[in-house]
């Protein structure tokens, strides 16, 4: 079985800087820029709040 992950990229500077976003991550704006930065190591959870708190969806499916 093979598993195809999507990648989002999203703007840092643009995540960090809504305060909605924060509020829903419960992160702060310097923790955000951390994680999601291009030499930053976000969790797992911090990746699953952030699609979650943008109005996306992640997903896995089995490819035949």
């Amino acid at each position: 079985m093979s598993v195809v992950l999507c990648r989002v990229y999203v703007s840092v500077g643009s995540v960090a800087a809504d305060e909605r976003t924060r509020r829903k991550v419960g992160m702060s704006r310097d923790g955000l820029y951390k994680a999601l930065s291009e030499d930053g190591n976000p969790t797992w959870s911090t990746i699953l709040k952030v699609t979650h708190a943008l109005g996306l969806r992640f997903e896995l499916h089995f490819v035949a």
